[in-house]
Parts: structure tokens; C-alpha cells; sequence
């Protein structure tokens, strides 16, 4: 019996008694399900949605607890306050247990003060605000941190936030006895992968997807745009309607030259028409293209038309993933 079909005969059982698991919940299933066969040593979860309710959280302790920056975003189910969605993401939190997470707004903070203090657990804020970036290109980026030098295949300073709570876990999970070589350490981070999070997916010309989809991860997106070298900059957007779309764009539309709108393939996607009269209010050149195939044609074909270009896509994880198709 394979591990999908055990898990889904459990979840038909579960909508017998009238709960109805989620893709997502499934998904979790046959992952735990294939850890528990492999015996595994460690597993790395990665929260879906929030924390509290997360399908991921079934879990009663962890080695750590780990919370990266908190912001605005899934509103309808995790609240429209920094504090509301701290108290989400807080629900990870585990009795007497680890947290580590990076700097954070002071309501943030609070909230992972008061619920650790519940709990017993100890707290660690990573000294993210002490990495120096000391540059960012198409290759990566360099920054220091307390007189110790590191590299990342990834691109925007914003990365070297993560990295540092990265480097807090590894610091104390080695105090916990699981040891690791610092050269394999720095050799993992310089090989470390990020799909769609301002991914280079071609050469020529310059092609880059990001999945940024809200005000925070916008600001990453225009601040690692402006680190780079100046280019005649072409931009693939779509954006879903729940979002906050004036914000997002007041933020980004400045960073492009072009810009091609298409339609992601969700229901809660903005029309492309509706996001293209959105973005010409900025003065820019907007071409609507609804297939997002098509887009990524019309974007190239009008980098062709100018020497040092490159060619952006970014405002809906669900249409990022169709841009890297044929890549």
C-alpha cells in the first residue's frame, strides 16, 4: 500500500466522522509517513500556514523552535495586526522548549516573550541587526557577521537576515552535542538553494522570478533590484486581489522601466486589465498579456529591444512557477 493511498483511506475515514483534511494536512501525512518508514535523524518542518493550526504542529516537542520575520500577510486567517499573527506563529512554541527568531518589532516580541514565559521556554533573538552586507550581485551575496565572513548563493540582503538565525540554530544545536565542521558549514550555505525567491533562471537575458506577494517581501524585492547593477529592467506581474495591491505597487513600480501584467492561475487573482490601469497611473509602459506563458514571450521580446536588459517576474507564487517552465 502506497504512503498516499494509506494516508488518504485514513483521511475518508476522518470525513466520515465530519472533518475534512486539507491538501495541505494530507501532503503533511504522507511526509511523516515517509520519515517514520526512512527513520529518519532530524526533520526540518516548515510551517504552511500561521502556527497554531497548522497541520505541521501535530508535533508535542522539537529541538527548536524557529520564527523568521514576522509581517502583513493571509489577513483573513491569521489577523491584520504584527501581534495578532505573532500569537499565530507563536503557537509553535513547544513546553519548556527553544525559540530562536531574528529582530523583531517590539509587539512581536512581546508576544514570543509572554508565550515563552508561559511556557518556560527559553527565547534567542539571532543578532540579525549585526550583519554587515557588504554586497549583493547576480551571484550571491557577502556579508559579515561578528568578524566572520560569509557568502550566500542567494541573492538580497534580506538573506542575510535568515542566514544569521540560520547560524544561531547551528550554534545551538552543536551546544546540544550534534556537532558540525565550520568549512562543511560555510560550504552548505554558499550551496544553498532558494527556489522563486529572487531566482536567476536565465542568462540572456538576465531573467530573475520572485515570489514576493507582500509589502515586506516587496521591499526585499525593490531594495535587492537597487543593490544591483542598473539595467533596463522588465517586470512579469500578477497579483491576487486580497492583497494590498496599492501598496505593493507604490513600493515596486518605481524599480521598472516595463512592465507586462498577466493573470496567475488562481480565483483570487486580480484581472489583468485591473492591475494593468493600476500601474499605468505611474506613467510606465504596461503591456496585458492574461496568459502567462505569453507574457514571458512578450517580456523577452521586448528585452530584445534593449542592449543590457533584464527581465523580472514576481507578485504571485502561483504564477512564478509557470515563468521557470522551459527554463
Amino acid at each position: 500500500m502506497t504512503r498516499v493511498k494509506k494516508v488518504t483511506e485514513i483521511g475518508a475515514k476522518l470525513r466520515e466522522e465530519g472533518h475534512e483534511p486539507s491538501y495541505f494536512e494530507i501532503m503533511v501525512g504522507v511526509a511523516f509517513t515517509y520519515f517514520y518508514e526512512q527513520q529518519v535523524d532530524f526533520v526540518v518542518l516548515e510551517v504552511g500556514l500561521g502556527g497554531a493550526l497548522d497541520g505541521t504542529n501535530v508535533i508535542k516537542k522539537s529541538l527548536v523552535s524557529v520564527i523568521t520575520k514576522i509581517s502583513i500577510d493571509h489577513k483573513d486567517f491569521l489577523g491584520d495586526t504584527l501581534t495578532s499573527i505573532a500569537t499565530q506563529k507563536a503557537g509553535i512554541i513547544k513546553q519548556e522548549g527553544l525559540v530562536i527568531t531574528g529582530t523583531q518589532g517590539p509587539e512581536v516580541l512581546e508576544v514570543f516573550k509572554k508565550v515563552c514565559k508561559e511556557k518556560e521556554a527559553q527565547l534567542i533573538v539571532a543578532p540579525c541587526d549585526q550583519a554587515i552586507v557588504e554586497s549583493v550581485s547576480e551571484k550571491g551575496t557577502a556579508f559579515k557577521l561578528q568578524d566572520e565572513d560569509y557568502a550566500i548563493s542567494l541573492i538580497g540582503g534580506h538573506q542575510a537576515y535568515n542566514c544569521t538565525i540560520a547560524l544561531a540554530v547551528i550554534e545551538k544545536l552543536q551546544e546540544m552535542g550534534i556537532t558540525m565542521d565550520k568549512v562543511l558549514i560555510k560550504k552548505a550555505l554558499l550551496e544553498t538553494k532558494w527556489e522563486g525567491r529572487f531566482e536567476k533562471i536565465g542568462d540572456e537575458p538576465l531573467f530573475f522570478i520572485d515570489g514576493a506577494h507582500n509589502v515586506d517581501g516587496i521591499m526585499a524585492l525593490r531594495n535587492t533590484i537597487n543593490a544591483l547593477k542598473k539595467r533596463y529592467t522588465i517586470g512579469i506581474v500578477g497579483m491576487l486581489k486580497d492583497k494590498e495591491v496599492e501598496e505593493m505597487l507604490e513600493v515596486i513600480i518605481p524599480c521598472f522601466d516595463t512592465l507586462v501584467v498577466t493573470l496567475p492561475h488562481n480565483p483570487r487573482a486580480m484581472t489583468a486589465q485591473c492591475l494593468g490601469d493600476k500601474i499605468r497611473a505611474y506613467g510606465k509602459e504596461v503591456y496585458i498579456v492574461n496568459n502567462v506563458h505569453e507574457a514571458k514571450e512578450k517580456a523577452l521580446e521586448v528585452a530584445k529591444s534593449h542592449e543590457d536588459s533584464q527581465v523580472i517576474g514576481f507578485g504571485s507564487l502561483y504564477m512564478i512557477g509557470e515563468l521557470k517552465e522551459n527554463c
